[in-house]
């Protein structure tokens, strides 16, 4: 099951009314859509494999936007939501697309 870490110890009925619910929505959705990228091509190659990471990251962060965007802004869910995570996404994104050939 997992922990609910983003969840902040809501009970289950309610994490939709949470801030954090668009992300919530968009990880099993950005890792579908990015797994199945992935699997349309029998040997995928590197610049495919960043090309479908960067998908799911592009449809974590609009949900999360959009999910923010019940509380703030569109220009205050970008500065929360996405501004202060893509150094780190764009170091996940390099890291996770160069382990392509490891388990694929």
């Amino acid at each position: 099951l997992g922990l609910p870490v983003l969840a902040e110890g809501t009970r289950q009925a309610f994490w939709w009314l949470l801030p954090s619910a668009g992300y919530l929505v968009a990880f099993p959705i950005a890792a579908y859509v990015s797994g199945k990228m992935i699997e349309w091509r029998a040997r995928p190659r590197l610049w495919w494999v960043l090309l479908s990471h960067f998908t799911g990251l592009c449809i974590i962060y609009t949900l999360g936007v959009l999910g923010l965007m019940r509380i703030l802004s569109f220009e205050q869910s970008l500065m929360v939501g996405v501004v202060p995570f893509l150094p780190s996404a764009a170091l996940k994104l390099i890291m996770a697309s160069s382990l392509n050939g490891l388990f694929l």
